[in-house]
């Protein structure tokens, strides 16, 4: 019987380390990530500020190439909305609905959205600059990592890399798609 007791001690002070580790570790998950696209800023742009067309290159599309969308009644720019829900009803993944919505933009330059993914609240920044060979585009992507227990903050370094990867797969399809016009 001590042994049992000693197994459940040392589990609750494992768990309760793991706690205070993640404490620790800034609950901000934030992802940048650049890409050169050789096109005019305002070529680029109409990928960003319509959310039909945004789709064809998008990280979230990708995830879930299957999902119903739902686009709201403004078609592009501020206001914009779209609503996603997968279709992964199975015994290990249920149906998730998301969103996002662009909350400000200014052509040619920056389009700023705020996600709901999955309920956890997210936003991006896709901004674009001139170069001598076209276009840079800029993702700044940023979520908080949830509070108590704070254990799910110790995954970050996994969760930015993901997203980080998925970021630069979607540029790449976006660059392919914008060049070939």
């Amino acid at each position: 019987m001590k042994w049992f007791f000693r197994i459940i001690g040392l589990i609750f002070l494992a768990f309760a380390g793991l706690v205070v580790l993640g404490y620790f570790i800034s609950p901000n998950l934030q992802v940048e990530r650049s890409l050169e696209v050789k096109a005019y800023p305002e070529e680029v742009f109409e990928y960003l500020e319509d959310l039909e067309a945004f789709n064809r290159w998008s990280p979230w599309f990708a995830r879930d190439p299957d999902a119903d969308y739902i686009f709201g009644n403004v078609d592009y720019g501020v206001g914009a909305t779209v609503v996603w829900r997968t279709r992964g009803e199975t015994a290990d993944h249920a149906a998730v609905i998301s969103s996002q919505e662009i909350i400000a933009a200014q052509a040619p330059e920056f389009v700023q959205t705020a996600l709901l993914l999955n309920g956890v609240p997210a936003s991006a920044t896709y901004a674009l600059s001139s170069t001598d060979d076209g276009t840079l585009v800029y993702i700044q992507f940023e979520r908080e990592l949830g509070g108590f227990p704070f254990v799910g903050r110790l995954g970050k370094g996994g969760i930015e890399k993901k997203l980080g990867a998925e970021f630069e797969t979607a540029l790449s399809r976006l660059k392919t798609i914008v060049e070939a016009g």
